[in-house]
């Protein structure tokens, strides 16, 4: 599907974005499976309509990034999750 577009295409930049929301929900919630959906030929197309951007050079690099992104997130919510918990008990 994605060897259907090309970089001139008028709304190239919604797919990428879409693509990169995607790859990063698979990521956040499981790393290997987002990163066993990237065969050799998505990967090229990721990189051919630039989905993946220089530096990245590599699918594990690809969902690292994202996979990175959400860590910080999850930590913060559930600190405040135990926080709120605590006061309700007082």
């Amino acid at each position: 599907m994605l060897n259907e577009f090309s970089v001139e295409d008028a709304n190239i930049e919604l797919l990428r974005e879409g693509w990169q929301k995607v790859i990063s929900a698979i990521a956040t919630s499981n790393r290997e499976a987002a990163l066993n959906l990237i065969s050799a030929e998505i990967w090229t197309q990721f990189t051919r309509i630039g989905i993946a951007h220089s530096p990245i050079d590599s699918p594990d690099k690809f969902i690292s990034k994202y996979a990175l992104i959400q860590k910080p997130v999850e930590k913060s919510i559930k600190n405040k999750s135990k926080t709120d918990t605590s006061k309700k008990k007082k």
